[in-house]
């Protein structure tokens, strides 16, 4: 329930703010338009990716679907990561007493992505639960094994087209001030554009790089200025380009030390009150404690142009 009621006995969790940015093909084809043959049977396949360490680790989708919860249309899952641990010695007694013991865990996170503005929120149920990168990680193994599977079946003319996925986090316009306000000097600063889903961003330089990126068919592109005198106007660009492109950036502080930022590294998250297990019957709470984020509420009118199209498709595989 949005009310939801929190003993006196709760725990905050972890609450990450991301921009769900999908495109297809050469044309860059916004997501909504192949929700229905690729982002939706993809995800509800039960695909199961193996570690790259080949720990035994594996991750996994589960509870996908797509719900209406007041005036959003959104989908909503968890992400799991199955795992375990060896347990060689415990304490009884006072003593230390050895063990022979393997505990299996599946520490999950919740994830809710509002399909009328692909933003998105990642919330882990635990401190070890799998993050935005991870998430990003097992959905580009997903979807281009989906895309692949599918495409052996098909004629080639009409083959699914291959997929450009970018899940960047949406770091805090006051964290972004915090971490550059007092550098004496910034080195350089590097902004990493890819080919936008039906955003416009507030900055025309941004406009004129995603432009020229769908031009030339490119999966993304690089912009790199070298120091940059007005470190106000580098605050501004980097917050306006927020979960519209990844920037990483160097810096030399007041006191002579020098400071790499890498992706990644500005605040994307906040703790919200949360008392037990995350589960599907708190969604309509998890979306309330979102959408005090304004960056989760904004939509450009060409993403709700393609929202319009698609919502009487979208209502029709609606789960409780």
């Amino acid at each position: 329930m949005a009310n939801k009621i929190i003993s006196s006995e709760y725990t905050n969790k972890k609450m990450y703010y991301a921009n769900f940015n999908i495109t297809f093909g050469n044309d860059s084809e916004p997501m909504l338009e192949h929700f229905f043959d690729i982002i939706y049977p993809a995800m509800t396949s039960g695909y199961i990716r193996e570690s790259p360490n080949k720990t035994g680790m594996n991750f996994v989708l589960t509870d996908v679907k797509v719900k209406e919860i007041d005036d959003d249309i959104v989908l909503v899952g968890n992400y799991v990561k199955n795992m375990g641990y060896s347990v060689n010695t415990t304490m009884e007694n006072g003593e230390l007493e050895e063990k022979d013991m393997y505990v299996p865990s599946s520490p999950y996170s919740r994830f809710i992505i509002f399909l009328q503005n692909h933003r998105m929120v990642l919330i882990k149920n635990e401190s070890v639960s799998p993050d935005v990168r991870s998430f990003q990680a097992h959905f580009r193994k997903m979807i281009n094994n989906y895309i692949h599977i599918s495409n052996l079946e098909r004629k080639k003319e009409d083959n699914l087209p291959a997929a450009n996925i970018n899940i960047v986090d949406m770091p805090f316009d006051e964290e972004i001030r915090n971490t550059l306000k007092h550098a004496k000097k910034i080195e350089w600063i590097n902004f990493k554009f890819f080919p936008l889903n039906a955003d416009i961003s507030p900055l025309q330089f941004a406009n004129d790089v995603d432009q020229k990126i769908k031009e030339l068919e490119a999966n993304s592109a690089n912009l790199k200025i070298n120091s940059p005198r007005s470190i106000e106007t580098i605050i501004k660009n980097v917050q306006d380009t927020s979960g519209l492109a990844v920037t990483s950036l160097r810096l030399k502080n007041s006191d002579g030390s020098v400071v790499r930022i890498k992706e990644g590294q500005f605040k994307s998250d906040t703790d919200i009150i949360f008392d037990g297990n995350i589960n599907s019957k708190d969604d309509k709470y998890l979306i309330s404690q979102a959408k005090k984020n304004e960056k989760i509420t904004k939509t450009s009118s060409e993403n709700l142009t393609l929202f319009e199209k698609a919502v009487d498709r979208l209502r029709k595989i609606i789960k409780v």
